[in-house]
């Protein structure tokens, strides 16, 4: 294994990793600066809204609860080094392109520009799982050839 394949690795686990933290310290910022409880509140909007609405209601907010704690999770994995981690970050793939975007790009625009292109906001963010799914998989493609050409125990 080259030194570029271990920097492009490193690189890369740290770059999805700060995103993911990133991620779950908006949230959390986000809840606290408007007095709710992270996590906890969301809860029990989701239970209030349950009873309104049904069962939808609860299959899409403990999803987008459970997406939350795989990106935390995540994230974790991807700062410490683990092989692991890739493979989280792929499965959470299609739930992080309606639920959670990897790369928060409202973060990046005013907000009369999100109200109004919404879409926008959508294509970039379909656009950033696409990078994270392709580095992903770059990433594991390097992880394997280097365990490939690890000099064998004696």
């Amino acid at each position: 294994m080259s030194l570029t394949d271990k920097r492009f690795q490193r690189f890369t686990q740290l770059g999805w990793g700060a995103m993911d933290m990133l991620i779950v310290l908006v949230y959390v910022v986000d809840s606290l600066r408007c007095g709710d409880i992270p996590f906890w509140t969301d809860l029990h909007s989701i239970l209030a809204l349950a009873s309104e609405h049904a069962e939808l209601a609860y299959a899409i907010g403990f999803a987008s609860l459970a997406v939350y704690l795989t990106v935390f999770i995540s994230g974790c994995l991807f700062l410490k080094g683990a092989r692991m981690a890739a493979y989280l970050g792929l499965a959470q793939a299609p739930f992080r392109v309606i639920l959670v975007p990897s790369i928060p790009v409202a973060l990046f625009w005013p907000d009369p520009l999100i109200e109004t292109a919404g879409w926008l906001v959508f294509f970039l963010s379909l656009v950033a799982e696409v990078v994270k799914v392709w580095s992903l998989l770059l990433l594991l493609r390097s992880q394997s050839n280097g365990v490939a050409d690890a000099p064998a125990a004696a």
